[in-house]
């Protein structure tokens, strides 16, 4: 079994993604992709928002999740 100590990263950065409601793109084995706010997670599953509806994800079947990026706070030099 795994235990919050064995994931510290992935467990931090979900968190931060969680309490900032940064809107994320997560990539599933299959190919399909989820967009929406991280509303919780646990050690197997992560809880993800979009379009009002609560989606339970099962960590065994993402392979990625990437920030949506933005723009308003990028800037070019």
């Amino acid at each position: 079994m795994t235990s919050a100590a064995d994931s510290p990263i992935q467990n931090s950065w979900l968190n931060d993604l969680r309490k900032k409601k940064v809107m994320t793109i997560i990539f599933l084995v299959n190919g399909y992709q989820i967009r929406g706010t991280i509303e919780s997670f646990d050690n197997f599953s992560v809880v993800v928002i979009t379009k009002g509806t609560k989606q339970l994800l099962y960590k065994h079947a993402i392979s990625t999740m990437v920030e949506v990026e933005d723009r308003s706070r990028t800037t070019v030099q």
